[in-house]
């Protein structure tokens, strides 16, 4: 039989980190309500079938450089061979600062909802895709 879907809570300390080892079986990943959470670094998803990003109502603030919740495409040719990883990323309180608060490059079908995006320096803070100017934050 496969592996079954497992939840992995994700610990305040070491963002970025947690999510480069995510082990393959997880299917939804949940932060602390009550935390605030930082990461100077992008925070690059590993390919999923599908991952839920539970803020739980947490609030991540982000270094100056960072990309958020973010993948790493190259190029066009790799884009077109991951499109199947789909992500839904919701209830955070607040996303501060980086230069974007998501950046889901690749994805189809990926869901951003009761995410609150605040002071990224690119105007574009959230994006599905490369051509998408639907993300638009305060």
């Amino acid at each position: 039989m496969g592996s079954s879907a497992r939840d992995y809570v994700v610990p305040v300390n070491d963002l970025a980190g947690f999510f480069a080892a995510l082990p393959k079986d997880a299917t939804r990943v949940v932060f602390s309500a009550a935390a605030i959470y930082k990461c100077e670094k992008d925070i690059v998803l590993p390919d999923a079938q599908l991952l839920v990003i539970d803020g739980a109502g947490a609030k991540l603030i982000l270094g100056p450089k960072s990309n958020g919740f973010t993948r790493l495409i190259k190029d066009q040719k790799e884009a077109l061979s991951r499109t199947s990883s789909r992500y839904a990323i919701r209830d955070f309180a607040a996303i501060e600062g980086g230069l974007k608060a998501i950046d889901l490059k690749a994805t189809l079908g990926s869901v951003i909802e009761n995410v609150r995006c605040v002071g990224q320096s690119k105007p574009r803070s959230i994006a599905l895709r490369p051509d998408d100017t639907r993300g638009q934050c305060s």
